[in-house]
């Protein structure tokens, strides 16, 4: 029995996914393209009508305003604030850049005479003598940013479908070509050992599900083909043929689009929670309400640092895909709350029942990939981890913020819920239930993580990277940014793009920050540039009160980040080797997510007191350097406590 046409297979894989890639890429690509081309030229050739029809029923509503005033023979400069009244309905609405009321041909209020050829519509009132006009300008801005604005929106849902066929394609061609394979490979060599116990079955039509059809039934028909002779049974004596046990093993693609929908789904709200809380309003008056907008956010953080340790645990013994599917029912629940809250506490008991359900998905799917990966490779497998947290994220928060332009806040969160089901119906057909044993050896009953939290290098390592990392992520991206974008008058969806700036960093460099953690070593180094760089960013450019600014501390935060995230993962990983037989590798990675969300709750609260006292520019300050400081402590610890192995620092 050869495998050499297995392996043949298995090694040409590579050149079909790429081809396979570019082939989708393009068409993605094409046909978002056309559409794009499309909807612009169809804006461009209805968005002007649109506005000068506007702006006529904006000077009908003045015109007949004015025209009551005349029926009772009142002046129209002896009208009180006649010109607060002008300015306003001119301030009112984005589309008009001036209104001016005109007898005669002179302006009441300027007293000027008026050139028509400057405004592009004019109302005439004309009666009993009087030349009574309104003229109005309308601002050509504004049709200027309306096309930028849906161009960038274009650009947005290209990106977006883009990552999504990427998503999809990675998961059909590991679940129809790379893991059929495997698998095939796998039992073919189980055969050449004469254990025939394992059954591999492959649904569907094509070559392996044949090869694997045919192979089944010739090894059923074993015992009837071998003949009863003395010689011929203590052959059969010898095969296992107790063919109780389907074959399946696990991978990577069993979590990434259940994980992918539902991190996306949760997302969606980012780019614009505060801004929601701050126009829910709330009946509490004992606390700030700065202090309130960062509430959400630190409850489903601090339900997330509460629940994550148990999550590992639930996740051990009762297995992935049942805590996953658990799971779902708080998230669902949570989302639907928010999304019919009348007030800010609403609003938190939904977070803080969405946090319970998130603690568990994310942390089951996180064990989930470890188990799997190779020990050698264990930071590419947290970056493949990573990867999909950010890609979700960054699709998540661009797209919310398109949405609730258009849909509003309710239909956004009920299209979370919905989504969150649709995570739960594909996890249910693709993850495996078989890391409930494999995991046991690991429990043994440890309930207590005090060997871990004895290990100084881990304690330090979290208070001085992972704690402060997560302050910065939620204190100045989830709470600053869309509140302090809002006040600089930035919409949602602008607002979401610039949030989406970092997780795009991350994932575009978070692969090569695991390669030169595994092959050129200074995991540690590596965990301090990205800590230092991240709150130097903050530092440099708080005092720049504009969005280019902000879109610059965000690039410095990504980059330094993307630095962060996978080797974090990986370096805790070795500096608790010796606890993981006791502790168990997903207990001591709950264990890791419940002390850095420390940060993120304390994040929201920190930022929320420091704008409330000093302003936005001088919170941004001071978080920058609470962030730079903290790297330069655990460098300092490090080289104090002489740390020197292959993947650290040596002084």
């Amino acid at each position: 029995m050869t495998l050499n046409p297995v392996k043949q297979a298995l090694e040409a894989l590579p050149t079909l996914k790429k081809r396979l890639f570019g082939v989708i890429m393009v068409g993605v690509i094409a046909s978002t393209g056309i559409v794009a081309w499309g909807t612009v030229k169809l804006f461009e050739k209805e968005l002007s009508p649109v506005v000068q029809k506007k702006v006529e029923m904006i000077a009908e509503q003045l015109g007949r305003d004015l025209s009551l005033a005349r029926e009772f023979n009142i002046r129209l400069k002896d009208i009180p604030n006649i010109g607060s009244y002008i300015n306003q309905i001119s301030g009112r609405y984005p589309e008009i850049r001036a209104i001016v009321v005109a007898v005669d041909g002179v302006g009441i209020l300027e007293e000027v005479k008026v050139n028509q050829s400057e405004y592009d519509f004019v109302k005439n009132l004309s009666a009993k003598g009087e030349d009574l006009k309104i003229y109005v300008k309308t601002d050509r801005d504004f049709t200027q940013s309306k096309m930028e604005s849906i161009v960038f929106d274009i650009l947005i849902l290209l990106f977006v479908g883009i990552i999504l066929s990427i998503e999809i394609t990675l998961t059909l061609v590991a679940f129809s070509i790379t893991n059929p394979l495997k698998h095939f490979q796998t039992i073919l060599e189980k055969y050449k050992q004469r254990n025939f116990s394992l059954v591999l079955r492959h649904r569907g039509q094509d070559a392996i599900a044949y090869c694997c059809k045919q192979i089944n039934l010739l090894i059923d028909s074993l015992p009837q083909d071998i003949s009863t002779s003395k010689n011929n049974l203590k052959v059969l004596s010898t095969l296992k043929l107790d063919r109780t046990k389907n074959f399946r093993q696990r991978a990577v693609t069993d979590v990434r689009i259940p994980l992918f929908i539902f991190v996306f789904a949760d997302e969606l709200q980012k780019s614009f929670m505060p801004v929601f809380v701050k126009e829910t309003g709330t009946s509490i008056d004992f606390l700030p309400m700065d202090v309130l907008l960062g509430l959400p956010i630190m409850v489903f953080m601090g339900m997330i640092a509460l629940f994550t340790p148990l999550a590992g645990r639930w996740a051990d013994r009762f297995g992935s895909k049942r805590v996953y599917l658990f799971a779902l029912a708080p998230a669902f629940m949570g989302h639907i709350l928010c999304a019919f809250a009348n007030d800010v506490i609403w609003i938190a008991a939904g977070r803080a029942v969405t946090g319970f359900g998130y603690a568990m998905i994310v942390i089951c799917c996180q064990g989930y990939i470890a188990g799997i990966v190779d020990p050698r490779a264990r930071t590419q497998g947290m970056a493949a981890f990573v990867g999909i947290l950010m890609s979700a994220s960054m699709a998540g928060t661009a797209i919310g913020g398109i949405l609730v332009e258009r849909i509003g806040y309710q239909s956004v969160f009920l299209l979370s819920g919905c989504l969150v089901l649709i995570a739960g119906v594909i996890a249910n057909s693709f993850f495996v239930s078989q890391d409930v044993e494999e995991k046991a050896d690991g429990l043994k009953s440890q309930t207590k993580f005090m060997g871990i939290l004895l290990n100084t290098k881990f304690l330090v390592t979290i208070l001085m990277s992972a704690i402060p990392a997560k302050i910065i992520l939620t204190g100045f991206i989830y709470f600053i940014i869309p509140l302090y974008l809002f006040s600089l008058g930035s919409s949602s969806a602008e607002t979401g793009r610039v949030m989406m700036i970092y997780p795009v960093l991350v994932i575009a460099l978070g692969p090569i920050t695991a390669w030169v953690a595994d092959h050129v070593g200074g995991t540690l180094k590596i965990l301090v540039f990205g800590c230092f760089l991240s709150g130097v960013g903050l530092v440099i450019f708080h005092e720049n009160q504009t969005l280019y600014a902000v879109v610059l501390m965000i690039i410095l935060m990504g980059v330094a980040h993307a630095f962060m995230k996978a080797p974090q993962i990986a370096f805790i990983m070795e500096i608790a080797e010796t606890e993981m037989p006791h502790q168990g590798r997903t207990a001591i990675l709950g264990l890791l997510r419940t002390l850095e969300r420390v940060g993120s709750v304390i994040g929201p609260l920190l930022a929320g007191a420091l704008v409330a006292s000093v302003g936005f520019s001088n919170a941004i300050l001071v978080i920058g350097c609470l962030v730079s400081g903290s790297a330069l402590v655990l460098l300092g610890y490090f080289l104090k406590n002489n740390v020197s192995n292959n993947k650290a620092i040596t002084p």
